[in-house]
């Protein structure tokens, strides 16, 4: 071959491999750009759902924004272990570590119960979750083995969310905290996980989220009517 004709390949074949970068590159931004419209597209919808209601507070499925990582491959990460290993995948998501195997793989993509330590870890380093609002990311941060999951907007206008299983007296609440300058009204400090026993009618440690009375009075409406 003379050496015009091999610089014509290498630059044809140079040629196609940027094409193929520009066009992963666009559909990553495209993905981004869809889940932040979908974002305030459900933004709106919720705040007028409540202004609709007179502030009640409103109930709706939670799921988390896994088709972001649709074409992501699958990768290997250490266990807390000596020598053991596991395959993330977060393209599938799904994990070969015990605790996904066992309690996890049957739950949905789009449910949260569905990640263990690995996937949750392994989703918050990359940079697609940075499209992902606080309280997605306070969510996957404690990878919560529930079942079942929904997002409850308060009268003030906050929004929580809770998981649970059934015949589990057990509700994880993810809500904001109070920071030190508020009283009242909606509070708007870090997102972070509280347990609360439907049974016994109690928070775990004796420690609720601000707002404490109208969360518990949302878990019960919310497990009787999903008990339906």
């Amino acid at each position: 071959m003379t050496q015009p004709a091999f610089l014509l390949l290498a630059a044809a074949a140079l040629a196609a491999l940027f094409t193929i970068w520009l066009r992963r590159r666009r559909r990553t931004f495209e993905g981004v750009s869809i889940f932040r419209e979908n974002q305030g597209s459900k933004s709106q919808s919720t705040q007028s759902h409540v202004q609709a209601h007179g502030g009640d507070s409103s109930s709706q499925p939670y799921r988390i924004p896994c088709e972001l990582f649709s074409s992501m491959a699958a990768i290997q990460v250490k266990s807390s272990r000596p020598g053991v290993t596991y395959c993330v995948n977060l393209g599938q998501l799904t994990c070969t570590c015990d605790s996904f195997r066992a309690d996890r793989a049957t739950r949905s993509p789009g449910s949260p119960g569905r990640l263990c330590r690995h996937l949750s870890l392994e989703i918050l380093k990359c940079p697609l979750s940075s499209a992902w609002d606080e309280l997605a990311k306070a969510v996957v941060e404690h990878s919560p083995d529930k079942d079942r999951f929904v997002k409850v907007v308060l009268q003030d206008g906050g929004v929580i969310v809770l998981g649970w299983s059934e015949h589990h007296p057990w509700v994880e609440v993810f809500a904001r905290k109070r920071r030190a300058s508020e009283k009242n009204g909606r509070f708007t400090g870090k997102y972070d996980s509280f347990g609360y026993n439907s049974e016994e009618s109690r928070w775990a440690y004796g420690a609720g989220p601000p707002g404490a009375l109208e969360i518990r009075d949302a878990i019960k409406k919310v497990r009787a009517h999903r008990a339906v």
